[in-house]
């Protein structure tokens, strides 16, 4: 898998993750109520997908998913 995965849950969270999945199915299996996941080979991927979809500025993006680079596994994105 990518070394980001934009993870969604059906209970309208959204995490970012850079744990180590091989495949959806084990994201699936790591999180309750997960409904689907992107992956990114770059947080300047990421943030150009977040730009794209969620009508956001480059500013904004950075803001939400710098906070990766500072925890070990995962973030919830908050908009």
């Amino acid at each position: 898998m990518k070394k980001y995965n934009l993870i969604f849950l059906n209970n309208t969270k959204l995490f970012l993750s850079k744990r180590n999945f091989n495949s959806w199915h084990e994201i699936q299996d790591f999180y309750e109520n997960y409904t689907t996941s992107v992956g990114f080979s770059s947080l300047e991927e990421l943030n150009d997908y977040l730009c794209f979809d969620y009508n956001l500025t480059l500013e904004q993006t950075k803001n939400l998913t710098e906070k990766i680079n500072f925890t070990e596994h995962d973030i919830e994105l908050v908009f």
